[in-house]
């Protein structure tokens, strides 16, 4: 057989595993309703942030890639709006290798700096995000690419762990996160999470996009999760307006304030099936997310925030400057501020 189209042939054998779970081995495990409830339940929004997602205070220390070449690998996704394929990262002698990670494009896609902005942001916090890189330019080779090459697109690899799933139904809804009577640490912890998802004004909130996930090593011979983690997969339309149905754009972001009422978050949104109902944020979810954002605000000249934005290429946006983006994130981190104390 031809050793490239056994390749090919490799590659779609493990895309089939990706897209159809059975086992604690594959990334995505079936679980039945009763243990997504308990997951639900008992899931962690928050751990220690890992020292490679730490944003960098240096000037000009953003991390964006000058070129990515890769190889298509065909598969069908399934809704979404903005184009994109898999493609299988080449070694420095142009062979495929096991790193496939998603490609998404689009002249002036808006979607794409926020994807990346937001992925960057939950992970430097310690909330759970995909691993999201901008390249400036894209080789792809193979009959399937769009062009042979495309510029300014996202690079995404998944999170570490296993994607929880019942059925054909994906992630978890914001109301089942508000919902769980938490206690101590998980209350303060879910609280931040959500203070966060109103900061960034999560829009398209429907439940796949987000993710149940089982962090390594966590899933034991039952398929029953040890540690079940909820995080949002979906960022896009972080940095926009869910009311006025905008992906990021500086003056949108602008005028959607972080609060709903005393201590009240809530988002809404004109994007279908979209729902992130009010809810009451804690005094200790209040600080605990203040505190980490208040370190960007104090990292020298903001470059933690400067870099999050010339990182995701946020300055895609003709109507906008990124001061004017590290401006209005630290006008909206005033703003919980000036909000407490919450009861």
């Amino acid at each position: 057989m031809d050793i490239k189209w056994a390749l090919r042939l490799w590659f779609v054998a493990i895309l089939a595993i990706l897209a159809r779970p059975a086992s604690a081995g594959t990334y995505e495990v079936q679980v039945t309703r009763e243990q997504h409830q308990r997951d639900v339940k008992t899931a962690r929004v928050w751990q220690e942030p890992q020292p490679g997602d730490i944003l960098s205070s240096d000037a000009n220390g953003y991390k964006i890639i000058d070129q990515l070449d890769c190889e298509f690998v065909p598969y069908h996704f399934a809704g979404g709006a903005t184009p994109k394929f898999l493609c299988a990262v080449l070694d420095k002698d142009g062979k495929a290798t096991r790193d496939i990670v998603k490609i998404k494009y689009g002249q002036n896609n808006r979607e794409i700096p926020g994807e990346v902005a937001g992925g960057q942001l939950l992970r430097h916090l310690g909330f759970g995000g995909d691993h999201m890189q901008v390249a400036r330019k894209l080789v792809c080779k193979g009959t399937g690419c769009p062009k042979p090459v495309l510029e300014w697109v996202s690079v995404e690899r998944r999170m570490e762990g296993h994607e929880l799933l019942t059925g054909s139904k994906q992630g978890f809804g914001i109301r089942e996160i508000e919902s769980v009577d938490r206690t101590g640490e998980d209350r303060t912890h879910a609280d931040a999470f959500l203070l966060l998802l109103a900061f960034v004004n999560h829009g398209d909130s429907k439940a796949s996009n987000q993710r149940l996930m089982c962090l390594p090593d966590q899933m034991d011979d039952s398929h029953e999760c040890r540690v079940p983690f909820a995080m949002v997969h979906d960022t896009g339309t972080f940095f926009g307006s869910a009311s006025q149905r905008k992906k990021p754009t500086l003056s949108a972001w602008a005028s959607e304030p972080v609060f709903s009422g005393k201590c009240i978050v809530q988002v809404r949104s004109g994007w279908r099936a979209a729902s992130f109902p009010p809810a009451k944020i804690s005094e200790e979810g209040r600080q605990f997310l203040l505190k980490r954002l208040e370190a960007m605000v104090d990292s020298p000249d903001h470059n933690q925030i400067r870099n999050l934005f010339l990182g995701s290429h946020m300055d895609m946006d003709p109507h906008s400057t990124t001061e004017g983006w590290v401006k209005t994130f630290i006008d909206k981190v005033r703003e919980i501020e000036q909000e407490g104390p919450c009861a």
